[in-house]
């Protein structure tokens, strides 16, 4: 994949080449360009590893830009208008976005030119097939995610592409974190691209189901560091697997998983503020691996879970002076 730069003067050119599928020599690969003129100018933020690369570009001048981006293999590209006004010419279709649009696009090789007007921002996800194709193949995305058409997403992502902008312009992260971040903030946009619109109705539940889906939570709660399957917990309970998962949804306004996710971050927020370590923490909540632990501990507080302890060391070493 390459990405070339090129005011509408004609005046400055960035070509940026990538290695085919992504594919970086160490965990992850990243640049930053600028290029500046006299009234401004464009800076451009990319990171890419296996199969994803994103780039983040900041356009502050009153000329516009254009982004072309080629590349060869089936992929999937992501756009998001995140300031400011884009117009992406795929050669089938002309998408205009204006500031909160985002659109998608499924290509058998890449060619799109995208015009970013004026004090605009704009963040370009693009994905190898190959692992939209490995998502589908955990269950992470429907079978038939590769061929998703293209359109403007109506779904509201701008939080989440904002948070993916972040940690492409955070340089505190290590390089491994950097990636786990990256990839977790790409892969919860897609599953969230692809769930189906939420309804305004909502099931209605039985005195009886409604007691089952409380015992439902009580077991999350009790078993964070080993936690149950969904078939596990509908034989636990006596509920099927669709009363289970919309019932719970309805009531307690998370899914299994996403209660116990919330439920896991709450508890390790309170022992690092007791003084527990990080790994004893990442331990306890059912983390096998610290580094997973601190890469979710940091999408859902937005800090490093090392920092809370930290303060509560620095806290404990003020009481006693």
């Amino acid at each position: 994949m390459h990405i070339t730069l090129t005011p509408v003067s004609q005046t400055n050119r960035l070509q940026l080449t990538y290695p085919e599928g992504f594919n970086a020599a160490s965990c992850l690969e990243k640049r930053h360009h600028e290029i500046t003129l006299t009234d401004g100018g464009i800076k451009v933020d990319e990171c890419w590893f296996d199969g994803i690369c994103a780039v983040y570009s900041v356009l502050h001048s009153a000329q516009s830009f254009t982004i072309s981006l080629d590349y060869p293999k089936p992929c999937r590209i992501l756009f998001f208008a995140l300031d400011g006004k884009l117009e992406a010419d795929t050669g089938r279709t002309l998408i205009r976005m204006n500031k909160g649009n985002c659109s998608s696009a499924c290509r058998a090789s890449l060619n799109v030119n995208i015009l970013i007007h004026v004090n605009s921002t704009m963040l370009a996800i693009c994905i190898d097939e190959l692992f939209i194709e490995k998502l589908s193949a955990q269950g992470t995305l429907p079978a038939d995610a590769k061929k998703y058409p293209d359109h403007l997403i109506k779904k509201d992502l701008t939080t989440k592409a904002q948070s993916i902008s972040k940690n492409i312009l955070d340089n505190n992260q290590t390089p491994y974190i950097k990636r786990l971040l990256l990839e977790a903030g790409i892969v919860d946009l897609l599953i969230n691209l692809h769930q189906p619109e939420e309804t305004t109705t909502h099931p209605i539940i039985s005195d009886a189901d409604k007691t089952r889906l409380l015992e439902a939570r009580n077991i999350v709660e009790q078993n964070l560091k080993h936690p149950c399957s969904l078939t596990e917990l509908s034989r636990k309970t006596g509920l099927n697997d669709f009363k289970l998962k919309k019932g719970f949804k309805a009531l307690f306004g998370h899914t299994v998983f996403g209660y116990l996710a919330e439920r896991r971050m709450s508890l390790a927020h309170k022992l690092l503020k007791e003084g527990c370590s990080v790994s004893e923490v990442a331990e306890t909540v059912g983390y096998k691996n610290a580094h997973h632990f601190t890469a979710a501990f940091k999408k859902h507080f937005d800090t490093l879970p090392s920092k809370v302890s930290k303060l509560m060391i620095l806290m404990g070493c003020l009481a006693w002076m």
